[in-house]
């Protein structure tokens, strides 16, 4: 059975600025995009899998920030008042 290595901070601070960037990503789907919701689950699933083997201790962060903002987002219904371009 293999151990996990921790991430050096490098490493880290990195996975934390492809983590933002494509939480972004994702926002900006959800917000401005007519794709179906099951390909933007799927993307949240990548996403959160990402978290999982990049930055493990953070995952009950990924859920309280960007899982919490999502579903916020679809509460509010925004996902279906997109911008008229």
């Amino acid at each position: 059975m293999a151990t996990r290595m921790e991430p050096t901070p490098g490493a880290a601070r990195g996975a934390a600025d492809e983590l933002r960037r494509r939480a972004d990503a994702i926002t900006a789907r959800l917000l401005y995009s007519d794709e179906p919701r099951v390909d933007l689950e799927i993307a949240i699933q990548g996403l959160r899998d990402f978290v999982e083997d990049r930055l493990p201790d953070r995952v009950w962060l990924f859920d309280c920030i960007y899982e919490a903002r999502w579903q916020r987002l679809r509460d509010q219904g925004w996902e279906h008042e997109r911008p008229a371009w």
